[in-house]
């Protein structure tokens, strides 16, 4: 009874603890928040953050608020890069909360700092967006939607847009942060051919969608599905119909020249195989042959080195090289 007692006392001791040093950091954050709000200038602000980092004070989230409302850029990148991010606080979603109730003028603002957040996060939810695909014979046309679905409209604003096109590859990358929780759109698509990065572009059209025109690597060429594994369709993968049906005719047109081109070649490799499985037979054979001579002529090697007539009572004997008997000493 005493040891229980002595238990429940100790947790109450220690629950009050943790009490007083939350209502310990709510009142420092408060204090700090005021400060903040006192200050008439950014200088002043940047300051008083050196001067609290240096005191390895604790400093909230919304002294971070406060300093993207005002639109001061210099002081809340001081806040982000020297203080949240080296403790790793993770601000992605302060930043949808931030977002919220951001002023239209502070957007770029905002676009900027989201620039300095880690891009590794345990509160981003993943997701791949969904595109639109058409091609001619020298242009691979896409649509990319940053949205779960097809038929909802994307996010408002995509920020940490990326996108990178090399030889065999496909990677576009961004963040949107106007939802309820941060999200992180990223498409990778391995290619039928090769792209040429230099002559191809991009650009943002409707509400969170971007547009691309890549030229293809060799070009003119049809290909026969934009991954490089022919039969993959993924669920979030379209035609485009309104590209595929103002180019059909000469993409018809590319499909049934490829389809000659490749019942030609497939043709020369049907006889190139067969030349060379014929060759190959053949010196199967030439093998077997050489292998049969050589032991023939190693035995009659051996009968005429080893082998000797039998000095017996029957005459003309030929001796037997299996026998004991037949062999020289």
């Amino acid at each position: 009874m005493k040891k229980k007692n002595i238990i429940i006392t100790l947790a109450a001791i220690f629950v009050q603890i943790i009490q007083t040093t939350c209502n310990q950091k709510a009142e420092y954050e408060a204090n700090y928040l005021e400060m903040f709000q006192d200050s008439k200038s950014e200088s002043e602000i940047i300051n008083l953050v050196n001067t609290l980092i240096e005191r390895d004070e604790i400093i909230g989230f919304q002294c971070l608020h406060l300093t993207i409302h005002k639109g001061w850029f210099n002081a809340s990148s001081t806040l982000i890069t020297k203080y949240f991010n080296p403790k790793q606080r993770d601000l992605y979603e302060e930043f949808v909360r931030i977002r919220k109730k951001l002023k239209i003028e502070n957007l770029p603002l905002f676009s900027n700092l989201a620039n300095l957040l880690p891009e590794q996060s345990s509160s981003l939810v993943k997701a791949e967006p969904c595109y639109m695909w058409a091609q001619n014979m020298t242009h691979i046309f896409m649509k990319i939607k940053f949205s779960p679905k097809i038929d909802v409209p994307g996010y408002l604003e995509i920020l940490r847009l990326n996108v990178s096109i090399t030889l065999p590859e496909l990677t576009v990358s961004g963040v949107a942060f106007t939802g309820d929780f941060p999200v992180l759109f990223y498409l990778n698509i391995k290619t039928y051919k090769f792209m040429n990065a230099h002559h191809s572009k991009w650009y943002q059209t409707e509400m969170g969608t971007i547009t691309m025109e890549i030229l293809k690597s060799p070009s003119p060429y049809v290909w026969r599905n934009i991954h490089a594994e022919l039969h993959h369709n993924p669920h979030n993968q379209y035609i485009w119909w309104e590209i595929y049906r103002l180019y059909q005719d000469q993409f018809e047109a590319g499909f049934s020249l490829l389809a000659d081109t490749e019942m030609k070649r497939d043709e020369k490799e049907d006889q190139y195989h067969l030349r060379e499985e014929r060759m190959i037979s053949d010196k199967r054979l030439v093998r077997e042959k050489l292998a049969e001579q050589k032991a023939m002529q190693s035995q009659i090697l051996r009968d005429k080195m080893y082998c000797t007539e039998m000095r017996s009572k029957k005459r003309n004997y030929i001796a037997d090289p299996f026998e004991w008997e037949a062999w020289q000493i």
